[in-house]
């Protein structure tokens, strides 16, 4: 047995999946390789360990997007899920992000991605608070679409704060209401385009 192992040794060693590990990695259940060839025997013997735990947490089916989870949802409650109630149910604590990706249309921010597993046991009453919360704005995150309606912005002006990294969006691609509402009394920086703000 090498000293280190890579990621694809270790995922033989433990008997994960590979995103398993990553996904462990990502909330810190897993610390990540000590030495540049990859973990330690005794992180190795670590991940042993913890990987029943890792096959609970996250379950045997490989991450989702917000759009996929809430279809998933949906089908549990018999209502529709928008895609950000998964984001504020990720928010509550109800949801791990496992993992993030960028598609080819992203503007700024990555994607989060959640575990199928987890939104199976997300309780029923959990889910309809985040539904309630959401629809009648009680959140303290707003989506793209809200944080302009808050502003009275357009998508792309919203994009160049962003871009110009006066407001960024939190890993689940939402914006705090209280940076929003910074923003939206922000003069001196709407001053600085004034072809885009004028």
């Amino acid at each position: 047995m090498t000293a280190y192992r890579d990621r694809a040794a270790l995922t033989q060693e433990t008997g994960l999946y590979q995103w398993q590990i990553d996904a462990a990695e990502f909330v810190g259940m897993l610390p990540p390789p000590e030495h540049e060839q990859g973990w330690t025997a005794e992180q190795a013997q670590q991940a042993r360990a913890l990987a029943p735990r890792i096959r609970q947490r996250f379950g045997a089916e490989k991450p989702r997007g917000a759009t996929f989870c809430a279809d998933r949802l949906a089908d549990r409650l018999g209502r529709r899920v928008h895609p950000d109630d998964i984001r504020v149910l990720a928010e509550r604590g109800h949801l791990d992000v496992v993992g993030t990706f960028t598609p080819p249309d992203s503007r700024w921010e990555a994607h989060a991605m959640f575990a199928p597993a987890q939104v199976d046991r997300i309780e029923v009453a959990a889910a309809e608070a985040a539904l309630i919360a959401r629809v009648t704005k009680v959140v303290d995150t707003l989506s793209e679409n809200e944080a302009c309606e808050v502003l009275g912005w357009t998508g792309g002006q919203l994009l160049i704060a962003v871009y110009t990294e006066r407001i960024r969006p939190n890993l689940l691609g939402r914006f705090t209401r209280a940076d929003v509402e910074d923003l939206a009394a922000d003069v001196e920086f709407r001053e600085r385009f004034p072809g885009v703000f004028g």
